[in-house]
């Protein structure tokens, strides 16, 4: 019987310690001083716009005018750009060098969306995972869909070209440079429900084909340079970019008129 009494006194016991050890935690929780969880705009974005800028340096930047038509030729793309030099000996992946035929392109239009408003479209974005790293993106973190829609003709009678990689570059952002890859690159998959063309990353067209797309970006607020520059857009200062790395040309496709004559 006295055994049988130890036994529940010692349980009892542990039970009360454990509770004390709680109760000590919680006001320690709340004692203690913290560092507070940074809010969802001062963090680092995962692809902001110079976050794969290179060092190669434009040779030389051919501009065209919204709506304008220009022949890109062999552009020279690939993972083997966006590295340092010290990297760049052996080749790491499929993507590791990619060179384009000729395409023809052509910017037909340009929309700005509202994050709150696309989330109110598709309440699922930013999910499934993107080109950007998904972590960074909180529910309410504050930016903009840029949706570009581009024409793009294959003039080739029997060889299937690729579309080379596109970037949204603008004097607006706060890390803008001239070297070449400063752009935002595109949300391949975001929110393709909400688009009925969705450009798919190194999309081919078929000989003689012709096809619109729609290019996503998303830019977020702390990527711009100022307040004003994003709540108030102004199109003119944005431009889809075409980076050809060998031998350094940069083609910039302008999304709306800029009056420069």
């Amino acid at each position: 019987m006295r055994s049988a009494t130890v036994k529940g006194w010692t349980a009892a016991g542990v039970v009360l310690l454990v509770l004390a050890t709680l109760v000590m935690g919680w006001f320690a929780g709340r004692l203690l001083p913290i560092d507070p969880m940074p809010r969802p705009e001062d963090t680092e974005t995962a692809l902001y716009p110079g976050k794969f800028e290179t060092g190669v340096e434009a040779g030389r930047t051919i501009d065209v005018a919204f709506g304008g038509k220009l022949l890109v030729e062999g552009v020279t793309q690939g993972e083997k750009f966006l590295l340092s030099s010290a990297k760049q000996a052996e080749p790491c992946c499929d993507d590791w060098l990619i060179e384009c035929g000729a395409c023809e392109l052509s910017v037909a239009g340009a929309r700005v969306v509202s994050g709150d408003a696309l989330r109110e479209l598709d309440p699922l974005f930013p999910f499934p995972a993107t080109s950007w790293d998904s972590s960074h993106i909180g529910s309410e973190l504050p930016g903009k869909a840029f949706v570009i829609t581009l024409t793009a003709r294959n003039p080739s009678d029997d060889e299937r070209v690729e579309l080379p990689e596109l970037t949204l570059w603008s004097d607006a952002f706060n890390q803008r440079s001239d070297a070449m890859g400063n752009g935002a690159y595109p949300l391949y998959g975001a929110f393709d429900a909400l688009l009925d063309h969705a450009v798919t990353r190194r999309m081919a067209l078929e000989p003689n084909e012709t096809r619109e797309v729609e290019v996503p970006f998303y830019v977020f607020r702390n990527s711009f340079a100022d307040e004003r520059s994003f709540e108030n857009v102004d199109l003119a200062r944005f431009c889809l970019e075409v980076n050809d790395y060998d031998p350094g040309i940069r083609y910039r496709f302008w999304l709306a008129d800029r009056g420069v004559a």
